[in-house]
């Protein structure tokens, strides 16, 4: 299921008529390869619900591949102004994971910087994809903000 997923994301990103990535774009990228860089270093140590794979890929290659259509797809709502994105706090997020001690990656609680790099602005009843589109940080099953 997850592949299947990630198949039809591809193909939506595929079809952004961007030339690139936006600069926000890429330094995202550049701390979700980070997240899963410390995931994959501490991954014997992960005993979360779902399973790791689910999560973060069987390998670093495949959470990267993830990755760079998660950060296409956060460009996309940045773009069109569903969601603010924070170089600072993304920064903070990748100093924390850059330098987090497994037992604390997995047991410390969300950092807080992580959380906060991408904002949702859209309103209640908004057509959405993901959490961090929403100013409530739900998306519901049926694709609305919360």
């Amino acid at each position: 299921m997850r592949f299947l997923l990630i198949a039809l994301l591809l193909l939506l990103s595929a079809c952004n008529g961007a030339d690139g990535p936006s600069a926000a774009e890429s330094d995202l990228l550049v701390t979700l390869d980070s997240i899963c860089e410390a995931a994959h270093r501490c991954r014997d140590s992960y005993a979360g619900t779902p399973p790791f794979m689910n999560v973060y890929g069987n390998t670093l290659a495949e959470c990267g591949s993830t990755n760079e259509i998660v950060a296409r797809i956060a460009g996309d709502a940045i773009t069109d102004e569903r969601t603010r994105y924070d170089a600072d706090e993304s920064a903070a997020c990748r100093a924390y994971v850059d330098s987090v001690q497994c037992d604390r990656l997995w047991n410390g609680g969300a950092e807080p910087s992580c959380d906060a790099m991408l904002i949702g602005l859209a309103p209640a009843e908004s057509p959405c994809t993901f959490g961090w589109e929403c100013a409530s940080d739900r998306c519901t099953a049926e694709a609305l903000c919360d």
